[in-house]
Formats: C-alpha cells, structure tokens, sequence
C-alpha cells in the first residue's frame, strides 16, 4: 500500500512540474534559452542549447507507429536557425553537451541542440511554441570566435 501511495505522489509531482515549467518556459513578452558556445575549429564554432522540459510540455515530439518518439521532426518543426542573409543551418539533437553541464542547466534539459556556425556571422534564432501557431519567438547573435559559457538569450516574439 505505501508502494502504491509513494508512485501516486511521484506521478502528481511530476504532471505538476511538468505543467509548472510548461508556464514558466514562455510567456508573452519573451522566452527565454540557455545556450553555450564552445570547440572552434578553423573558422567554425559549436552551439550548444537547451531543449528544456517546458518546451515539450507545451508540445512534445509525435510518436511513430513503432512506438519511437520522433524527435528529429520534432526539432525541425519547433526551431530554426539560419544566417541574417536567410542560409538555413540545421540543428541535431543530442543527449548530452560538453559545453553546458547538468550543474549550468535550470530544471531537466530533453536534450541539447547543437549547430557548427561561422565564428563572426550574425544569425537568426527562431523558436515555434506550437506547430499549428503561427507565434514565434526570435533572438540574433554574432558567433563568437572562442568558447562562451552557457548563459540565457532572451527571445521576443515575432
């Protein structure tokens, strides 16, 4: 019986947090990301952010026939990053960064987009709540040419 109470608790616990991160993750006069820059390479440089819990508690990825969620589709549908002149670049989604470190991050992150930029090009950074609103949210940023430490890019809406 206590097994059944205890379960009962973590599952309410976690809807709860869910739906708490779920408000806090945006509102309607900005939203808020961690990103981190670091390894450049020859011109290039990483870029590293959160795909925080909030965002898929507001929409998570669509589940395939299979049973497997589908998170790439779920990255191209909620994120775009493109140069200032419009060159898309895509991202890829990782379980884990070596820039931002579980102690950086607030609350559990989903996982970790990551992009190799050209160190001095400014970008654009879109983020799409929810795929059948048109709602946005924006920041730019010049890529640096050495490693910045994850800190949070405050997005306005579009």
């Amino acid at each position: 019986m206590n097994g059944k109470v205890i379960a009962l608790v973590f599952v309410v616990a976690v809807v709860a947090l869910g739906w708490w991160a779920a408000q806090k993750v945006t509102s309607e006069d900005s939203f808020s990301v961690q990103v981190a820059f670091g390894i450049p390479h020859e011109g290039s440089i990483e870029v590293h952010a959160v795909a925080s819990m909030g965002m898929t508690a507001l929409e998570g990825p669509r589940m395939a026939p299979s049973g497997k969620l589908q998170w790439e589709e779920w990255v191209e549908e909620h994120f775009d990053l493109q140069t200032e002149s419009g060159q898309p670049l895509a991202f890829s989604l990782r379980s884990s960064s070596d820039v931002i470190t579980p102690a950086q991050t607030t609350g559990t992150p989903e996982g970790y987009l990551f992009a190799v930029l050209q160190q001095g090009v400014r970008y654009r950074f879109d983020y799409k709540p929810r795929r059948a609103e048109t709602k946005r949210y924006r920041c730019f940023f010049t890529a640096p040419i050495e490693g910045v430490k994850a800190s949070r890019m405050l997005m306005k809406p579009v």
